[in-house]
């Protein structure tokens, strides 16, 4: 029966190896002195140190002193118990993660270097008598999508932009994403709202 077990242990344990080391998500666990306790591939790729020079260390060394004054206190809030989540811009400057202001309209590139867009969860790690030893924060880079988002509106703006004067109504249906593009003359002539022209 323990052989068993102890089979059974080693299956899960492997089973989650290979989860976290195949995950297109960024883990990381972080003690509660700020250290890094283990992080996974898709972290070490995203932050440009190995896991073994980031186990130990405080995460202080792949920020900014600036930014890790505002992750200190996001930490320290999963700390005290609580999941947090947030979404943040990072520039990746030489190992050391930048953070950008996020404004409505986000910037993809920074003096040519690429920059990140990414959700953040902390989530507080608990040992057997329910303390908080750590937590665990997992990010998932969102820059894809919102870089095709910002095209769409862009291409929206362009096409109001280049048939607000016509007096002819246009419908363009782009069928690759199912997406209805309508002009204000073509709104106008059938006095439809643009919510109901646009799939």
């Amino acid at each position: 029966e323990s052989v068993k077990s102890e089979a059974a242990i080693r299956e899960s344990e492997a089973t989650l190896s290979l989860v976290l080391d195949t995950a297109p998500t960024l883990i990381a666990s972080i003690d509660s002195d700020l250290r890094y306790r283990f992080v996974n591939p898709a972290f070490t790729e995203f932050s440009g140190f190995s896991q073994a020079e980031l186990r130990g260390q405080e995460i202080s060394v792949t920020m900014t002193p600036e930014r890790f004054k505002i992750v200190k206190k996001i930490a320290e809030r999963a700390l005290a118990g609580e999941t947090f989540n947030y979404t943040v811009g990072i520039l990746n400057d030489q190992g050391v993660m930048k953070a950008v202001e996020w404004t409505s309209k986000p910037q993809f590139y920074r003096n040519g270097a690429k920059i990140k867009y990414v959700d953040w969860s902390y989530t507080p790690q608990y040992d057997e008598s329910g303390k908080v030893i750590g937590y665990v924060t997992s990010g998932v880079d969102i820059t894809d999508r919102l870089e095709k988002e910002q095209a769409l509106r862009e291409s929206e703006e362009r096409f109001e932009l280049a048939t607000a004067g016509s007096a002819a109504g246009l419908w363009i249906w782009n069928i690759g994403e199912d997406v209805v593009f309508t002009s204000p003359r073509f709104r106008e002539i059938l006095d439809i709202e643009t919510s109901d022209a646009v799939h």
